[in-house]
């Protein structure tokens, strides 16, 4: 396949596409172009050329790669969960702590060489033992061991934790969730310092019309969010 000279975009006529719901792009190029943190779930690039490119960070959940070549590419800590690559010819493309939970990879080649599922699956799990090796967890330690409600649980995690990414917690649990991704470094870890004392405090919470069990809710919430965060309960 040729690289289309005609049809090169720049990031930001491609982002504005994207924006306004395009999300099929035949016969591109994208040369050169930092998409790193940018949201591009469910783009499918068909008989593309993309090439000295980032999508580090960038949030690439159910996005398609058909029949395309990606060349000097890196894709560190992007979301490629669900993601399909198809037909791809590679050189040089880097893949440090992505999400890939159902990635799918066939019928794709490296220099020549073919690449399956099971070579990218033995690959990344190579890395991934290097890199623990190398690299340790971003970690946040969170003292919740003198809390006395929910209002002090808030506090502890904005104060050892949401505040140094730029977020304040208002006690709202589907904005945790999504504070809980927050982190650029993924995965990263959370040591919950007063686990029992947060079953203590968060058990039973009572209002006009029902009574919450908060923490277990909180429970199924870092659960929910295993991919991102490994939480250590102490």
């Amino acid at each position: 396949m040729k690289e289309s000279i005609k049809n090169t975009l720049t990031k930001k006529e491609f982002l504005a596409l994207y924006k306004n719901g395009q999300r099929k792009f035949t016969d591109m190029t994208l040369r050169d172009i930092d998409f790193s943190g940018e949201l591009l779930e469910g783009v499918i690039f068909h008989k593309c050329w993309c090439m000295d490119s980032t999508f580090d960070h960038a949030k690439l959940r159910y996005a398609k790669f058909i029949d395309c070549n990606i060349k000097c590419c890196n894709f560190n800590y992007a979301d490629l969960r669900d993601t399909v690559f198809d037909n791809v010819g590679f050189e040089s493309a880097s893949f440090y702590k992505i999400l890939r939970t159902n990635l799918t990879f066939k019928n794709s080649s490296s220099y020549g060489a073919k690449i399956e599922q099971d070579d990218f699956d033995e690959a990344m799990k190579e890395y991934d033992e290097w890199y623990e090796m190398e690299e340790p967890f971003v970690t946040y330690t969170i003292d919740c061991r003198n809390i006395n409600n929910f209002e002090d649980f808030i506090e502890a995690f904005n104060r050892d934790m949401i505040r140094s990414l730029g977020g304040e917690w208002t006690g709202i649990l589907v904005a945790f969730s999504n504070y809980l991704s927050w982190e650029k470094v993924l995965p990263y870890k959370i040591v919950l310092l007063g686990t029992q004392r947060c079953r203590e405090v968060l058990n039973f919470q009572k209002y006009p019309t029902h009574t919450l069990n908060l923490w277990q809710m909180l429970e199924k919430i870092f659960a929910d969010n295993k991919e991102f965060v490994d939480v250590e309960f102490k």
